[in-house]
């Protein structure tokens, strides 16, 4: 084994790599444009929408405008999906960690 692979569902994985001094990737299973909604999403660097605003654009540098119900679902105020929301921002937490990052492109 050279190099771990992991994704943002098994973020522990990166945490392994590091263990046994192997370099690790995450691949990212989504877009690229996803990618960017949830990174910057979780360092606030745009407003989202949220509780007193549910329906705001996000307005990503160099994206087109995203309207409210066009960003990933788990990050809507009211998402049901608290915990996978929570899984996802935990592995860009580690984002330090891998090597790379493998993600799909539309070119």
């Amino acid at each position: 084994v050279c190099c771990l692979i992991n994704n943002p569902f098994i973020p522990w994985v990166s945490d392994v790599a590091e263990e046994l001094g192997l370099p690790s990737a995450m691949l990212w299973v989504q877009s690229c444009a996803s990618f960017l909604a949830y990174y910057y999403y979780l360092h606030s660097l745009v407003p989202y929408p949220d509780e007193s605003a549910p329906y705001i654009d996000v307005n990503i540098p160099s994206m087109p405008v995203l309207k409210w119900d066009e960003i990933p679902s788990f990050l809507h105020p009211t998402t049901p999906y608290g915990v996978l929301r929570r899984a996802i921002l935990g592995q860009f937490k580690n984002l330090s960690k891998p090597f790379c990052i493998l993600a799909d492109t539309p070119r």
